[in-house]
């Protein structure tokens, strides 16, 4: 396979227009901009973006890489179980309940 095959099968990834001013919306947030007042700005350096979509590229630039050794799952210990003692509960310390039913003969007119 050359190069210009290659190239053909393989597209190079698109770079995101927002990417270009990460520093500038790195330093807007900081600052304590607005998303909205953010838009407002790359409109006016000629990039049309949508609030939605410089929302979802200000979190995907907040997320930590994943490195290899992020991945890995450390182990935890595994939790004591806690049992209720046998004695808590007594069968001979559950009262019985007698049901009592209500009068209503004041409530007759």
């Amino acid at each position: 396979m050359d190069l210009a095959q290659f190239k053909k099968k393989h597209k190079v990834k698109k770079i995101s227009e927002l990417h270009k001013f990460n520093s500038e919306i790195s330093q807007l947030i900081e600052e304590g901009f607005s998303q909205k007042s953010i838009c407002e700005f790359l409109r006016l350096n000629g990039v049309e973006a949508k609030q939605s979509n410089l929302s979802q590229y200000i979190k995907r630039q907040q997320q930590p890489k994943k490195v290899k050794e992020d991945l890995e799952i450390e182990k935890k210990p595994t939790p004591q179980k806690t049992t209720t003692p046998s004695n808590l509960f007594k069968k001979s310390e559950v009262k019985s309940f007698e049901i009592i039913e209500p009068d209503y003969s004041q409530f007759e007119r």
